[in-house]
């Protein structure tokens, strides 16, 4: 499921103090730079559809591949997120950090992390949503044996979710989306290519074949979006990676590295 879901389901790793720092009024989002309108269809279908780019997390731990600090989002770029638009690519990043974080049992890092999430999550407006959300906490955990029931829970929980999204957090949520995912792959890569056998980790990067094809279709719809224009080309090269080879080796792994830790600096620094 979407990312909206991890913030959900851990939030209550989230501190309770407010943000002291308001979002500018008239920064742009992209139903401001690009006619969503037209796509909002099916951009939702396919956020709908993506499995959220966490699911990762677990696996990179059962391969038994380390935590490693300083792959994740530095803490002091948070300050330099100004703008609604690089706020929403921040947060989609953080939650990944967050739930990594989480995974590994470093509280140490986590009480930080959460801070950062829940304080863009509050700067964009998102809490209210989410916390509308909330009430399916119990029944999913009470049906998460039964996966008829679960997947009716998760839809109702989705459309109660984008029931509640304005135009412009629509557009949070697509950034955020791509941040979610540029940050999972940056961390894969990362530890796929320090490991010293890397065999399993190579393993779950062919894995996100069918989650990155979703994950891609989506960046295509808003490829004309003046905010994602800088990385189309990068990511639209990682999209042909998978389309072309049958298996992702070292060779593809080296220059998915690059693109995506390219995408990376752009959305951080």
């Amino acid at each position: 499921m979407i990312l909206f879901l991890s913030v959900v389901f851990f939030a209550s790793c989230n501190p309770t103090q407010k943000p002291n720092k308001e979002v500018s009024p008239g920064n742009e989002t992209l139903s401001d730079t690009f006619q969503l309108e037209k796509v909002k269809n099916q951009v939702v279908e396919l956020i709908m559809e993506m499995n959220k780019a966490e699911d990762i997390v677990p696996m990179l731990n059962k391969a038994g591949a380390s935590y490693i600090f300083d792959l994740t989002v530095p803490p002091e770029k948070a300050e330099k997120q100004l703008t609604r638009v690089q706020m929403s690519f921040f947060w989609g990043m953080v939650v990944f950090d967050m739930i990594y974080a989480k995974t590994y049992n470093r509280n140490d890092v986590l009480a930080k992390v959460s801070d950062l999430e829940y304080r863009f999550k509050t700067e964009l407006g998102l809490t209210e949503a989410l916390e509308k959300v909330k009430g399916y906490n119990q029944r999913i955990e009470n049906n998460k044996e039964n996966k008829d029931s679960l997947e009716v829970l998760f839809q109702e929980a989705m459309d109660t979710w984008f029931s509640e999204l304005s135009e412009s957090h629509l557009s949070t949520l697509v950034y955020s989306t791509i941040g979610n995912t540029v940050e999972a792959l940056y961390v894969l890569t990362q530890l796929a290519l320090l490991a010293e056998d890397n065999t399993e980790l190579l393993a779950i990067v062919n894995g996100q074949r069918e989650h990155l094809g979703v994950f891609f279709d989506m960046v295509d719809w808003v490829a004309e979006d003046k905010n994602v224009m800088p990385m189309y080309d990068d990511l639209s090269y990682i999209a042909n990676l998978f389309h072309e080879k049958e298996l992702i080796t070292v060779t593809e792994l080296d220059e998915m590295s690059i693109r995506v830790g390219r995408v990376r600096n752009q959305l951080v620094n």
